[in-house]
């Protein structure tokens, strides 16, 4: 009787290659967070964790949250560009036929809008962690003040701009999209140009970010609720948190019921 080979295929062996480095990452991530985050609350008590986390909110505010504003309307807009416009040169040259260039434009493409996307969440929560000192340290502070105003403005603008600039570009590949970005109606007229596939394909993804947010919601209600008891961080975030998860879970409610009723009736 032949015994097995006990040496793994060779496709074994190129995904052990492959998920390594990864492994090793997350693992030296996780283990410096623990690290530092174990030093920073060494002295920490129950009594006195309140007042640390403060202190740290405190300085977040005031010395690095008016500072990390600038990579995000900076660099990060400037890789979106030099993306876009790689993007752009390879449209002009597309003959319309060549399905992987067209997939490898769309790619592109689909990164300028995440890019645009992430820059917009970071500058808008860096703005608010900007000002959430207080209003004494914001009028003390009346020149940083000015400054995070600026990048909040700037960073909104440049956010639009690329879309657009996007958003006309898939227009020029399909000429069966409408609609414009500064727009109010803009979604429902994108989705007037969508043929079903596509239709379907947006409800997919409709579908995963209702999943996800049902998940996230229960787990910040949770952290807020444990942070109002142990922290004293009052009501107003779980009312968010609540407000938020109410919302997601309404609307869906709502539209299951109206497309019940819609097909009942043919």
């Amino acid at each position: 009787m032949n015994k097995p080979d006990p040496t793994p295929p060779p496709s074994t062996t190129r995904e052990d290659r492959r998920a390594l480095p990864r492994f090793f990452i997350v693992l030296a991530v996780s283990t410096l967070a623990g690290g530092v985050l174990g030093w920073l609350l060494a002295d920490a008590t129950p009594q006195t964790l309140p007042q640390l986390l403060q202190s740290w909110a405190l300085v977040f505010s005031e010395q690095v949250a008016p500072w990390l504003m600038v990579p995000f309307v900076t660099l990060l807009p400037l890789c979106a560009l030099l993306l876009y416009r790689r993007a752009k040169s390879a449209a002009l040259l597309w003959d319309g036929e060549d399905e992987d260039a067209y997939q490898r434009i769309d790619r592109m493409m689909s990164v300028v809008l995440i890019i645009s996307s992430i820059q917009i969440l970071a500058v808008t929560f860096l703005f608010s962690a900007s000002l959430s000192a207080g209003q004494s340290s914001i009028t003390a502070r009346a020149h940083t003040t000015a400054m995070v105003l600026f990048f909040l403005i700037a960073g909104m603008a440049e956010c639009t701009l690329l879309q657009q600039r996007t958003v006309n570009l898939m227009k020029y590949l399909m000429p069966e999209k409408h609609g414009s970005v500064f727009d109010p109606h803009f979604k429902e007229r994108w989705m007037e140009g969508c043929d079903e596939a596509e239709q379907a394909l947006i409800g997919q993804c409709a579908v995963k970010a209702f999943q996800a947010t049902s998940l996230v919601c229960p787990v910040l209600w949770l952290l807020t609720t444990l942070s109002a008891v142990l922290l004293q961080t009052g009501l107003l975030p779980v009312l968010i948190v609540t407000l938020l998860w109410g919302v997601n879970q309404g609307v869906y409610l709502y539209w299951c019921l109206q497309f019940n009723r819609l097909s009942r009736q043919g």
